[in-house]
This record gives C-alpha cells, sequence and structure tokens, in this order.
C-alpha cells in the first residue's frame, strides 16, 4: 500500500495515495489508527469507516478485540454493512 504521508513538507501524490488508500478499505467498519491527521480522518468518516485511535498503544490483538466488544455492545455488529461509497481519485 502507498503510504500517504512520508513526513516530508510536501504530500505530491498522497492525495491519489490516500484516494487509494481509502478506496482499498471500502467495506470495512473500523480502521485501527496510531496517527491520523483531520483530512484523512474526514474522508474516512465520508466513506463510511470510522477511525479509531483510542488503543494506539495497545498490542493489535487486544485493540481489535476491544474495538469489536465496543461495536457490539452499541449494536453495530447487528445491522447489515452499508454499501461503501465510491471515491475519485
Amino acid at each position: 500500500m502507498d503510504l500517504y504521508c512520508s513526513g516530508g513538507d510536501t504530500r505530491g501524490e498522497a492525495d491519489t495515495a490516500l484516494a487509494k488508500t481509502i478506496r482499498t478499505l471500502a467495506g470495512c467498519e473500523a480502521v485501527l489508527c496510531s496517527q491520523i491527521g483531520y483530512e484523512p480522518w474526514g474522508l474516512l468518516e465520508a466513506a463510511g469507516i470510522a477511525p479509531n485511535g483510542e488503543h494506539a498503544l495497545e498490542p493489535i490483538e487486544d485493540a481489535i478485540a476491544a474495538v469489536y466488544r465496543e461495536m457490539a455492545k452499541d449494536g453495530r455488529l447487528d445491522k447489515p454493512a452499508a454499501a461503501p461509497l465510491r471515491m475519485r481519485a
């Protein structure tokens, strides 16, 4: 997967990489993040994907289990998945 943010001062092809990444994630309910900017956060939400950084410092197995429990508690596992939104690069 192409890197969206590589730490430089310019974004160059970042918009294309970000759009490609979000298209790749189509159908996902949530994405666990350790760091995420405002723009990617908003675009993920617009695509129906919930960014989650609450468990960034936990082992991935624990983080996934915690998010699963949160989704189950909220009743989000009982609903059929929404059709993914399509984004243009």
